[in-house]
């Protein structure tokens, strides 16, 4: 999925409907975009409508 963007950003809205993340609509979309923010391994874009894996830090793999 993150492959035919070429940021390799993914719509929030497209994670929302994985079978997976169907359980947590109830919660709301603001939960979907703020649970996400709370890992460091995750980017959510400034307003909120698409999320990505962060860039890899590669001074901490090279340690």
């Amino acid at each position: 999925l993150h492959m035919s963007h070429v940021d390799h950003w993914v719509p929030i809205a497209s994670i929302a409907k994985f079978k997976r993340t169907r359980k947590f609509q109830c919660l709301g979309r603001k939960w979907l975009v703020d649970s996400p923010r709370q890992n460091v391994k995750v980017g959510i874009d400034a307003e909120g409508h698409n999320n990505r894996k962060a860039p890899i830090d590669k001074t901490v793999v090279e340690q």
